[in-house]
């Protein structure tokens, strides 16, 4: 109790800090719908200036990009690689390397199509095959695209660093040894840094540091981490790095693929249309360099005109101070979570996220009940079917609540406190 009681100051006193209530007072959601929102994995509410952004783009700016020598057209071009500049400058990234996406899961299908399909180690090596490694606790986003790529390059396998059966988490000093022996046939490895359903947080760091002593390639799914920490893509040296801008309070339908600019020149396109070419004859196209070669097609600009305000409302928060909010939110969150009757944290979380489970009720039951009482959180399998099999929750998955920096000591308050009623009343 003492140490809860110490948790609770110390939250309260941060919150009172006047940055986080200014980011508590800038999501209209909140007064809207008086919903507290606990499925912010899944996708974040937007504050009013990534809404109003959009908006105003559509009144003032809206123009196709790179096509028009008007005023209006040259505007909209400018806001759009303003967008672009601005993403490269928070993932400390060259502009040239940033691409345009749908989201994290267009952009690991990008990799798994355009890179793995133009490297091929299994030419440079002894055996007849090259691996491509993930993990049991990989979204689907991060399995699935290089599962169909191998069934479509035999040459290529699809293997799985395993999970703990207990933590979900993985062991780095097996995986670090696995690289050093079998690194002359591991032609890739995709990984996430923090995973979706347990909020583990992987050191993506060291394992790519290993991983290029071997000259493997490490792609990193940032779509949990991005909104979280600090993201340094030339620290971490990894050679892709992918994001949703809707999971980082930025709108759906954008993402960004980050790849290193000697990778991204040897890819070829992922899609093919207008605003990719330098010249189109009948019996052959000439390519623009990238990232332009990857964006086909009128790209979605009021959407990288919201990532850019989102970019700009998390650097004004400031992301360490995010980080600091969140993990408090989240050590507090878990320590309050002991008081309910039967309720099981799976894992052990780090960043953002809680899975649980409650003794003698389904999950779903667990998610509607709560539903009642206008908390938003969500049940089932967070598309991560292999970890939810390797933990035993093949069937019903987890309950999963999610954080993000408008979250608030008294929601978790009342979440727990709604969990003691539903629980006692079963």
């Amino acid at each position: 109790m003492l140490k809860l009681l110490h948790n609770y100051t110390k939250i309260a006193n941060f919150a009172k800090k006047e940055t986080m209530i200014n980011v508590q007072n800038a999501f209209p959601f909140r007064k809207a719908t008086g919903i507290i929102y606990f499925d912010n994995a899944a996708t974040t509410q937007k504050p009013a200036v990534v809404i109003n952004a959009i908006a105003d783009f559509y009144i003032n700016s809206n123009a196709n990009v790179h096509r028009g020598n008007y005023a209006l057209s040259q505007k909209a071009s400018k806001m759009y690689e303003d967008a672009r500049e601005a993403v490269a400058k928070f993932i400390n990234a060259d502009q040239e390397e940033i691409v345009f996406t749908s989201g994290a899961t267009e952009s690991l299908n990008i990799v798994a199509q355009c890179f793995c399909n133009s490297f091929s180690k299994a030419k440079s090596n002894n055996a007849d095959l090259s691996i491509i490694l993930t993990t049991e606790a990989e979204h689907h986003s991060n399995i699935v695209p290089f599962q169909y790529h191998c069934l479509n390059h035999p040459v290529d396998q699809l293997k799985f660093i395993p999970a703990d059966k207990k933590t979900g988490e993985i062991d780095i000093e097996n995986l670090i040894s696995g690289i050093k022996s079998d690194g002359n046939t591991i032609k890739m490895i995709t990984i996430a840094q923090i995973t979706n359903t347990l909020g583990t947080v992987n050191d993506v760091k060291r394992i790519i540091a290993a991983a290029h002593e071997q000259d493997i390639p490490v792609c990193v799914d940032g779509a949990q981490s991005i909104a979280h920490m600090p993201i340094d893509v030339k620290d971490l040296d990894c050679d892709f790095f992918v994001f949703s801008g809707h999971k980082m309070y930025a709108p759906m339908g954008i993402g960004v693929l980050y790849g290193k600019k000697e990778l991204l020149k040897m890819m070829p396109p992922f899609k093919y249309g207008g605003g990719m070419i330098t010249h189109v004859g009948k019996a052959e196209t000439d390519f623009q360099e990238s990232p332009y070669k990857f964006e086909a097609g009128t790209p979605n600009v009021e959407g990288a005109v919201g990532l850019h305000a989102a970019i700009d409302f998390i650097s004004e928060v400031g992301m360490d101070n995010i980080k600091e909010y969140e993990d408090h939110l989240l050590s507090y969150t878990i320590e309050r979570f002991k008081e309910v009757p039967k309720l099981k944290v799976i894992g052990n979380p780090k960043s953002g996220i809680i899975s649980f489970v409650i003794d003698g009720m389904k999950n779903d039951e667990v998610a509607e009940k709560l539903d009642m009482f206008r908390i938003a959180m969500r049940s089932g399998t967070h598309c991560a079917h292999p970890i939810m099999t390797k933990l035993g929750f093949a069937k019903e998955g987890t309950v999963r609540m999610s954080f993000a920096a408008y979250n608030t000591v008294e929601e978790i308050n009342y979440v727990t406190e709604v969990l003691k009623k539903i629980t006692n009343n079963k």
